[in-house]
């Protein structure tokens, strides 16, 4: 298997931008309020979600380090 993923190096990140522009068509035509509903709006709810469970977690041992 290392033979392989040695082989395929290289040819990772051009095979990702075709793949994904591929797809470019189908999304570019849409309604900007659905692809901000869709991409935008949907990462930043989890990243906040994100962010507030980690400061939870993470709070008290900085109040505890600080005094």
């Amino acid at each position: 298997m290392h033979a392989a993923v040695a082989f395929a190096r290289p040819f990772r990140m051009p095979d990702f931008f075709l793949i994904s522009g591929l797809f470019l068509a189908r999304v570019i035509d849409r309604d900007w309020r659905d692809y901000l509903d869709k991409k935008v709006i949907h990462f930043a709810y989890f990243y906040v979600l994100w962010v507030t469970i980690q400061f939870g977690f993470k709070a008290p041992m900085f109040a505890a380090e600080i005094g």
